[in-house]
């Protein structure tokens, strides 16, 4: 064989050991996951105003993402601070609140929340709730 093919063979030996150059080449290509999934963009919760927390497990996780997982919160406000002007507003908003979970996810969804509920308390032996 002649000696410039063993000069140039040896010279591509070097670059390609070379880590310089090998990561220049590889930060240069682009190369894209195919499994990787892009984070899904969360809607805004919607909340239900409720005077009583007696069924609702207000501040279990489990509880709470349950709720998360329908897209809504559970907000206590005590009835000595709702004033009479404001039931007929808070009426309104939580009729809108739940006719558009109802409309998102099927009319009985309610149900389907509650035993999801009950099995959080169950869980974490939650018997105050």
């Amino acid at each position: 064989m002649k000696p410039a093919f063993y000069f140039i063979l040896f010279h591509l030996l070097i670059l390609l050991a070379c880590p310089a150059f090998s990561q220049r080449v590889s930060s240069n290509s682009t190369t894209f996951d195919k499994t990787a999934k892009m984070p899904k963009v969360q809607k805004p919760l919607k909340y239900i105003i409720v005077a009583d927390t007696k069924d609702i497990l207000y501040g279990n996780k489990c509880a709470t993402r349950a709720t998360h997982k329908y897209g809504f919160e559970y907000l206590p406000i005590p009835k000595s601070q709702l004033i009479t002007e404001r039931e007929s507003s808070i009426m309104f908003h939580n009729l809108f609140t739940n006719l558009s979970i109802t409309l998102r996810r099927g009319i009985f969804w309610k149900l389907a929340l509650k035993s999801r509920i009950k099995e959080c308390r169950r869980k974490s032996w939650d018997r105050n709730g």
